[in-house]
């Protein structure tokens, strides 16, 4: 889609949406955002024919996308795309910047042209030109995140503000969804997808009990230890739920609870089919009525 809206101008009206200048600049930012690593194809049209198309190894993905944001950065607004205004949910300047430095970051992996060899390139001889200057991978990450600095972005102290249903002023997030029941009618499906039916039904809205927490991402968490991450409960559902401050119950009039540790590749016989795994939770809910998931 990136490619088709490359080839549509610098600017685009929709009948209720006007997307703004500079498409292709925010098209090639999106599309480094999208495809961000791996052995892809590397497409520049849409009109490109499938048998044409042929895979890049990692590392030839990966200088592409460096330099389509060292490219298109300069060329961007230095602007606050989580502030609402004229660039509101747009991609502005520290955007590129945020993707370089996590793209210098994860270097290691992401020029990993054969991640079966147990060999990874260390990452202080992966080199970056930056403004005409050659920087290992650690000195390019270092760089862009002291430009995101200087543009005055900074971490939260309180790290649920991140997540707020009122985030717009945050010194954190950079690249945010718009999500407002009043100007932007959306809603974030990961949370959605992931409450069980009893859960969303409690906030007056569907849900598919679908996506949980993995093994790994509970033992990361540290669930289940005499030391959590602190973060465990701010970020997942893990055992019983309360909305409004009451439990939310199943049918049969027991409360709901969830279990993250009864995950399994084949839950057809689990007695927890329908409530195996924690649940997201880190996004606040609005619970101005009505409910949505800003």
């Amino acid at each position: 889609m990136s490619d088709y809206w490359l080839e549509r101008g610098d600017y685009l009206n929709f009948e209720y949406l006007t997307i703004g200048y500079n498409v292709p600049l925010k098209s090639r930012v999106v599309r480094s955002l999208r495809v961000s690593f791996g052995r892809i194809p590397i497409l520049e049209s849409s009109t490109q024919k499938t048998a044409d198309i042929r895979q890049s190894n990692c590392s030839d993905v990966f200088k592409y996308i460096v330099n389509e944001l060292q490219a298109v950065a300069p060329l961007l607004p230095n602007e606050h795309s989580n502030l609402q205004g004229n660039y509101y949910g747009r991609v502005t300047r520290p955007v590129a910047w945020f993707l370089l430095a996590k793209l210098a970051l994860n270097a290691e992996v992401y020029t990993d042209d054969n991640w079966t060899d147990s060999y990874r390139t260390d990452g202080k001889t992966i080199m970056f030109d930056v403004d005409g200057t050659q920087k290992n991978a650690w000195l390019t990450c270092i760089h862009y995140c002291n430009l995101i600095a200087s543009a005055g972005y900074s971490l939260e102290n309180d790290y649920t503000k991140i997540f707020a249903v009122h985030n717009e002023n945050s010194n954190e997030n950079i690249f945010t969804i718009p999500l407002d029941k009043m100007l932007y009618l959306d809603e974030f499906h990961y949370l959605f997808r992931s409450r069980h039916y009893a859960h969303g039904g409690a906030y007056g809205e569907a849900s598919e009990n679908g996506t949980c927490a993995t093994l790994h991402t509970m033992a990361v968490y540290g669930y289940n230890t005499s030391s959590p991450d602190t973060r465990l409960d701010m970020n997942f559902y893990t055992g019983k739920v309360e909305v409004d401050g009451s439990y939310v119950t199943l049918g049969d009039g027991t409360p709901l609870k969830y279990k993250p540790l009864a995950v399994g590749q084949n839950l057809t016989a689990s007695q927890y089919i329908e409530t195996t795994g924690a649940r997201m939770k880190k996004n606040e809910v609005d619970d101005s009525l009505p409910y949505f998931n800003d």
